[in-house]
């Protein structure tokens, strides 16, 4: 009779689980290094905007001009500061996807380990068996060996 395993639709339903959060962490991860790329881009149009309206200071920018820039400049520190949020939301969900992931992932071990165990004892208890019809037949062999020795005799 060949091994099976009775929970053997729950490992495949924990191996899917699994699979599941194992892609959903890639997106997270994913979705972070591009806001933390973004943040990056963002920092670099920053100090060039900085650079450029420090080189028009020099040059003398008229007062009114001065003005449009600061609230430019407000307005990519606002964006900066909502990326920085985004970035940190998307951290926190990060920690959480990989919590979720790491304990689809023991689960579906524990169901492997239940099945590597049953398969042991699946595999012990046929090694078993055989021997015991090997011992048999040994026996068998023996007994007759004895029972023709003795009509012979």
């Amino acid at each position: 009779m060949p091994f099976r395993f009775p929970l053997e639709a729950l490992l495949k339903v924990r191996s899917l689980l699994e699979q599941q959060e194992r892609a959903e962490l890639g997106r997270t991860v994913a979705a972070q290094f591009e806001q933390e790329r973004r943040l990056n881009e963002a920092d670099q149009v920053c100090h060039r905007y900085l650079q450029q309206m420090s080189d028009a200071l020099a040059r003398g920018l008229p007062a009114t001009e001065l003005h449009w820039c600061g609230l430019r400049m407000q307005g990519i520190e606002n964006a900066h500061a909502m990326g920085e949020k985004e970035l940190e939301k998307l951290k926190t969900a990060r920690t959480a996807q990989t919590d979720r992931y790491l304990e689809a992932r023991r689960q579906k071990k524990v169901v492997e380990h239940l099945r590597t165990d049953m398969l042991a004892k699946y595999s012990d208890e046929i090694a078993k068996r055989e021997q015991r019809m090997i011992d048999d037949l040994h026996l068998a062999k023996l007994l007759r060996e004895k029972s023709s020795s003795r009509i012979a005799s």
